[in-house]
């Protein structure tokens, strides 16, 4: 059986292979034929829907397949990005070598086509094949955390749900994201939906970092930020006690400045977690 059998019928399902067989020639000769260049996405299209619903079993055929999914996404990347989920359910851990034309259309493309597009790209490739986005992870995070000044702030936030897609990686790039994201908020706190929005995931990614080397920086601009604007106090209580809670006795030193500006004696979060403490 070339193609996963979804019968109970051997009649049917030799039928049905020769069906997909015969469909999958055909699709493969359009787009190997540089002649119905016009008629070649819609070929691929009709692959990758082939693919989905009858993945192929004999690894001659899918070797076949994938190699001509390889060529014609160095060729198109942004079909590849349109695709990226298909592909990844199509063909899970073998789609390894599609991943460096991959990365390197992602670097060429950042700023030129959708960043929701990359983004979304990204988070796929981060969740789906860890194992693979790895070796580029630094790379990206510098690539989608550079000059967030420039970007509206909805994309920021959209960023940020990004690198939350890092998952027990992100520790190993906290260097970069944490303080370009220090600098953003610092300058946007004014905006208050935007802020406490940025500040509610600011505290995830900051709870999947060792943040004790930022420490200094993080209890400074929790204090800029809601001088700056007071609607902030509940989000930036919240970051507070993350650091509560891996720096331990050491936040006691900052706590003097701190009960200045917020009620932390009055936050039942903070009392348990000084009590687990003492």
């Amino acid at each position: 059986v070339a193609f996963l059998d979804l019968t109970k019928n051997p009649k049917v399902s030799q039928l049905l292979n020769l069906s997909v067989i015969t469909s999958l020639h055909t699709v493969m000769e359009i787009l190997s034929d540089e002649s119905l260049v016009n008629f070649q996405p819609l070929a691929f299209e009709a692959l990758l829907s082939i693919l989905k619903y009858f993945p192929p079993t004999d690894e001659t055929i899918e070797e076949e397949v994938l190699q001509k999914v390889i060529h014609i996404c160095r060729n198109s990347m942004t079909s590849m990005m349109h695709n990226i989920s298909t592909l990844l359910y199509i063909f899970g851990d073998k789609i390894g070598p599609l991943m460096p034309y991959l990365m390197d259309s992602i670097f060429e493309n950042w700023g030129k086509i959708s960043t929701t597009l990359i983004l979304r790209t990204i988070n796929m490739v981060s969740l789906s094949v860890p194992k693979f986005f790895e070796p580029y992870l630094s790379k990206i995070a510098v690539l989608i955390t550079t000059s967030l000044s420039l970007q509206p702030s909805s994309v920021v936030i959209e960023i940020m749900a990004t690198i939350l897609t890092f998952g027990n990686l992100l520790n190993t790039v906290d260097y970069i994201i944490i303080p370009s994201f220090i600098n953003w908020i610092e300058t946007n706190a004014k905006n208050t939906e935007i802020a406490n929005t940025f500040l509610y995931q600011f505290r995830t990614i900051l709870i999947n970092c060792e943040v004790t080397k930022f420490s200094t920086e993080l209890i400074k601009t929790c204090i800029i930020i809601v001088k700056q604007n007071p609607s902030l106090k509940m989000n930036a209580t919240k970051i507070l006690l993350v650091l509560l809670y891996q720096m331990r006795d050491t936040f006691f030193i900052f706590l003097p400045d701190l009960l200045q500006l917020f009620e932390l004696k009055n936050d039942e979060d903070f009392n348990k977690m000084v009590n687990s403490i003492n």
